[in-house]
């Protein structure tokens, strides 16, 4: 029996041989009758596999498809804080249907300003003031950056009148985040050992408009308050008084000061941090605004040529933005402030300091030096001042009395006209003019 079956075995083996060529005549097979009954049914399934395969690979090689935009908390960072290295910063994008629901920006705050500066804020003892503030920030964040209720009451909301609405879409967390990174910028730029000052200007960028947060101005004791002042209300309850730091009344001055003219440095990081933020935020939520250095727009021609059909003119409430008598040109400083603002309108150029009353001085002291440097002033102006105090005499003095009036004067030959064509404009009391005298 046992050789029976040897014999079989040695007659299969030597079959199977000749089949896989191992023996000498050589012979052919396809493989689909050699597994005929062992894999050829599951070799469908696998070709249907390669072929679902087949199809997609095209789809990911194709060289002109977009690869999908992927969001994720750094993307975010990115599109609402562009980096510093670009000419221009640029805020984050709204919509009217996303005026005050942006993405959150919580967790950025604390990647942005606490993390990279540990040590001197334990060092300074204030790391724990900064996380409250920066809770406050994402609990109460959503509402808009600037007063929409109760503007009577706020001094930013009423100089910003003209361009609240559009403020009003941008969040409080994002111009806080906004101002913050601008601020730390002119940290670093204006001071040579910027660190040990961090924590302050943290404490005061982060907490400045506090006093927004529809929630605190609600409160008994606040809703008569300026923005500035409840924010640093608020501040000062997060700390004992024991545990304040050396800089801390200095900060809530800071604070309480923020849309103040101010020459003092630090303080001064803080208001030109804020208006840039603003102008950035302008410029997104206006298309046809745009954001530019002083000099690249503003040119001493075009501000003439606002004031010269102005000139000799009266109005109906007998106000003259400019009268000319002799080779001179009598300015109003606020027809000539009319005049830059309405330049920089026409060259489609936000300023923030063309809009805030505050910022008027300044703008006209700056537009005076320009006439300076022109050599078109016609009387000579101080160091620091717009104008000159004027006494204006006219031929019913006696019975009128003389005008007192603060004028920038300006050689009438600057105005590209002949003196001729200004005095065919003259009616009303500039017909009178005899005289113009300096003096209060």
């Amino acid at each position: 029996m046992v050789l029976v079956v040897k014999n079989i075995w040695l007659a299969l083996r030597r079959r199977y041989r000749r089949l896989m060529g191992f023996g000498h005549k050589s012979f052919s097979i396809t493989l689909e009758d050699l597994a005929q009954n062992l894999w050829l049914k599951h070799n469908h399934a696998m070709k249907t596999a390669r072929q679902s395969i087949a199809v997609q690979e095209p789809k990911v090689q194709e060289p002109n498809v977009s690869p999908p935009v992927v969001s994720t908390p750094a993307s975010s960072q990115l599109e609402l804080l562009p980096t510093t290295a670009e000419v221009e910063l640029s805020p984050p994008p709204f919509s009217e249907s996303e005026s005050v629901q942006p993405v959150s920006m919580g967790s950025f705050f604390v990647v942005d300003f606490v993390t990279p500066y540990e040590a001197i804020l334990q060092q300074q003892g204030v790391r724990e003031v900064i996380m409250r503030i920066i809770e406050m920030l994402e609990e109460h964040g959503a509402c808009p950056s600037i007063v929409l209720e109760g503007v009577e009451h706020d001094e930013e909301a009423r100089e910003l009148a003209v361009i609240r609405k559009t403020l009003g879409k941008i969040t409080l967390k994002d111009h806080t985040h906004r101002v913050t990174t601008l601020a730390i910028e002119g940290l670093k730029s204006t001071y040579r050992d910027w660190e040990p000052l961090l924590p302050k200007l943290l404490v005061v960028a982060l907490g400045h408009d506090l006093g927004k947060i529809p929630a605190f101005r609600q409160a008994s004791q606040y809703t008569l308050a300026d923005h500035p002042s409840i924010s640093a209300l608020k501040l000062r309850e997060l700390v004992a008084k024991e545990d304040e730091p050396f800089w801390w009344e200095e900060a809530l001055g800071i604070v309480k000061g923020h849309h103040r003219k101010t020459t003092q440095p630090f303080a001064a990081v803080l208001r030109q941090a804020d208006t840039k933020a603003r102008e950035l935020e302008v410029v997104r939520g206006a298309n046809n605004l745009t954001l530019k250095p002083w000099d690249s727009w503003f040119q001493v021609p075009a501000v003439l040529d606002q004031l010269k059909n102005r000139i000799n003119i009266v109005q109906r409430n007998r106000a003259c933005d400019a009268f000319t008598l002799k080779s001179v040109v009598y300015c109003q400083p606020d027809a000539v402030f009319r005049a830059v603002q309405n330049c920089a309108k026409a060259a489609q150029v936000i300023d923030l300091s063309l809009i805030r009353s505050g910022d008027r001085e300044m703008v006209l002291r700056r537009v005076v030096e320009a006439f300076r440097q022109a050599d078109i002033l016609a009387d000579d102006i101080g160091e620091g001042f717009y104008g000159r105090q004027y006494r204006v005499v006219t031929s019913q003095a006696k019975r009128q009395g003389n005008v007192r009036q603060y004028f920038i004067p300006v050689n009438l030959e600057a105005f590209g006209e002949q003196a001729s064509v200004f005095e065919q404009r003259k009616e009303g009391w500039v017909q009178l003019i005899t005289a113009v005298e300096r003096g209060g």
